[in-house]
């Protein structure tokens, strides 16, 4: 029986790793964070507050707008995240779980092993925007050299459409964890250098970039700036953290490749980095227990690997490897290197 006034913190820790499913989309389980209905309700308000005594604005239509503003920033954050996935997939990657979060989303795959893998994946994420950019705007333009006329509502959700777009695409530039730009700069200086220097040099820009991007940002900015507050202090304790396991993790040439295109805080599985939970305070428990979330699906991802595996072996044995498909064939391939890596790791002294 528990003490009266006893913190339970398993408790804490399930209540900020809680999320709900969704459904299925392509094949990836599509779960969501209970944090991000606030983040919902938060973002719908200041939608309101951007949009309230704009020209043009309609009675009434400050709530519609504002709630199509909020859906499709959810939709657009998806597509990117599906961008993501796809590329791993076609490289040969077991993608498996995609997770809207407050920091963005999550994506479980498993497999990334050199830096060529975590810059394509990761590259596919920004390259969304721009597609979605040309397939949504060029219509649109020629409609409107046509000589149609689309109305209030409909010219609004364009305009919302390509500004969510034009910002995602800038944001995710930044060159600072746990966003893409700051992963794209890791994999880029992991082409000529270990893993582990790259992830310090670039865990060091990117908490300059963070004070840069908050100096112009709160200066130019009319809205948004407590977002913009919370996102680079978030940004800038991801850029601490990975540098810090990074440092622990000693020689740069014994350690992988992060196996991971998501924003994740324990990139190198840094176990016996400890750290007094009393001194931890509400945004360290929050990245904690997400990086822990992280660790508990890596594990079962693996199982899902060798499940896999299994099936194209027994595959192989039946109708020989010209009955595999591409597909099946680079993931064998991937498999046996990741298998291979993993050996090496564990039989190094």
């Amino acid at each position: 029986m528990e003490e009266r006034g006893h913190f339970d913190e398993s408790r804490w820790r399930d209540a900020l790793t809680r999320s709900f499913a969704l459904g299925r989309l392509f094949g990836f389980e599509v779960r969501v964070h209970w944090m991000v209905f606030i983040y919902f309700l938060l973002a719908l308000g200041y939608y309101a507050e951007t949009r309230e005594g704009a020209s043009g604005t309609q009675e009434g239509s400050i709530a519609i707008l504002a709630l199509a503003g909020v859906i499709q920033l959810f939709g657009i954050v998806l597509i990117h995240e599906l961008g993501h996935a796809f590329a791993a997939r076609r490289r040969g990657l077991l993608v498996d779980t995609v997770e809207l979060d407050p920091l963005g989303a999550l994506g479980t795959v498993r497999g990334i092993a050199t830096p060529q893998d975590e810059l394509v994946v990761t590259a596919w994420g920004p390259a969304v925007h721009p597609l979605l950019l040309i397939l949504v705007g060029v219509p649109y333009l020629l409609a409107r050299e046509s000589g149609i006329e689309f109305g209030f509502y409909p010219e609004s959700f364009f305009a919302q459409f390509f500004s969510i777009n034009a910002g995602l695409l800038a944001l995710h530039l930044v060159p600072t964890f746990p966003l893409d730009g700051g992963r794209l700069l890791r994999a880029a200086l992991a082409l000529r250098m270990g893993p582990i220097r790259a992830t310090i040099i670039a865990a060091l820009i990117g908490k300059v970039a963070v004070i840069i991007a908050l100096i112009i940002g709160l200066y130019e900015l009319e809205h948004f700036k407590i977002l913009l507050v919370v996102l680079g202090a978030l940004c800038f304790l991801a850029c601490h953290r990975e540098g810090l396991l990074a440092k622990e993790l000693g020689p740069y040439e014994s350690a992988s490749f992060p196996l991971s295109f998501e924003p994740r805080y324990d990139s190198f599985r840094l176990d016996d980095v400890e750290e007094s939970e009393d001194d931890r305070g509400i945004v360290r428990r929050y990245l904690d227990a997400r990086a822990e979330r992280k660790r508990a699906r890596d594990a079962i991802d693996e199982e899902a690997i060798r499940q896999r595996v299994d099936l194209l072996l027994e595959k192989v044995s039946a109708v020989g490897l010209q009955g595999l498909t591409p597909e099946e064939r680079r993931f064998l391939e991937r498999a046996s290197d990741l298998y291979r890596r993993s050996s090496s790791s564990s039989s190094s002294p």
